[in-house]
């Protein structure tokens, strides 16, 4: 059986496949031909949490299942915060044929569902993206998101003015932009495309300070409970979002004010695989905020695992 690394993962799934591939993913998706289950939570008496992602893919014609454990104190000891592995079977003899280093997929395949978020809903003249956090989906984030979008400059939202500085020095040389510390009040309200890719479990900026017309992608709320967004965004937002069975059991950003009466589960049934397919249509407008809704799902996993294996 193969093991494909983490080196060799960064080596031969560059962000462009993995936007392509993520359009075909959420298209299957959307219309039923994969089948997801819910994934399946286990919760320990230690600092790590574990998360169990199956998928069948049958545009791929395998199905995958990663295993997933997330610790908070890592950060501590100087290791991910993600760890994860994928075993990738054959659909035809049900045979295990890969292992896959999963924490490097989650990074990449995370951040492209936010590049194809950003192709589709976002203004095509978008010059100033926000990104909030610093960690691995921050860096894979403004890696995606120059992958549609031609910038001139990204503002860093770290969770203090020194984790800012210090990410943009660390990747300023990685890509050919301005990467700047960002500050809320004065520079958010220029981004066109804002990303949060944080573990807050409360929302990491003022509404009033996002313009008509921006695209925001939010990817690190991952609990009911948690959320990065502010009630008033999401419920002045068009609302996407990857699949609407995972955001009503896991998506605190929506759930929240959903709780409060403050939306309804109409305001987000649109999921992005029913934009690709047509079904849904979509035109940008400088007079609305859009908000592209992930709380991850596991055929994404899947299609960036047929990419590697093929």
């Amino acid at each position: 059986m193969r093991h494909i690394s983490a080196k060799e993962v960064r080596e031969n799934l560059s962000m462009a496949k993995a936007i392509e591939a993520m359009e075909i993913a959420f298209q299957d998706l959307s219309s039923g031909k994969a089948i997801v289950p819910d994934r399946l939570p286990m919760h320990t008496d230690t600092a790590s949490e574990y998360l169990f992602m199956p998928a069948y893919y049958p545009s791929g014609g395998i199905t995958t299942i990663k295993s997933v454990s997330i610790n908070a104190t890592n950060t501590e000891r100087g290791l991910p915060f993600i760890h994860a592995v994928i075993l990738v079977f054959d659909n035809d003899s049900g045979q295990p044929i890969a292992t896959i280093d999963g924490g490097e997929v989650t990074a990449i395949r995370t951040a492209a569902a936010s590049g194809l978020a950003t192709k589709l809903f976002a203004n095509s003249e978008s010059r100033i993206a926000a990104i909030f956090g610093t960690g691995v989906q921050a860096r894979s984030h403004i890696e995606a998101i120059t992958a549609v979008r031609s910038l001139d400059e990204v503002l860093i939202f770290g969770s203090s003015p020194e984790k800012s500085l210090s990410f943009c020095d660390e990747f300023q040389e990685q890509f050919e932009i301005d990467l700047l510390p960002g500050n809320e009040q004065i520079d958010l309200k220029s981004a066109d495309i804002i990303c949060t890719t944080t573990t807050s479990n409360t929302p990491v900026f003022q509404h009033e300070n996002v313009k008509q017309g921006a695209h925001i992608n939010a990817v690190g709320a991952f609990k009911p409970d948690c959320r990065e967004i502010p009630s008033r965004t999401v419920i002045e937002s068009e609302v996407f979002i990857d699949q609407f069975e995972g955001v009503m059991a896991e998506a605190g950003d929506l759930l929240i004010p959903l709780s409060k009466g403050e939306i309804d589960k109409d305001h987000f049934r649109r999921e992005i695989g029913k934009v690709l397919s047509g079904e849904i249509e979509y035109q940008w407008s400088e007079n609305k905020i859009t908000l592209f809704k992930s709380v991850g799902n596991a055929i994404q996993d899947a299609a960036a695992a047929y990419v590697l294996i093929n």
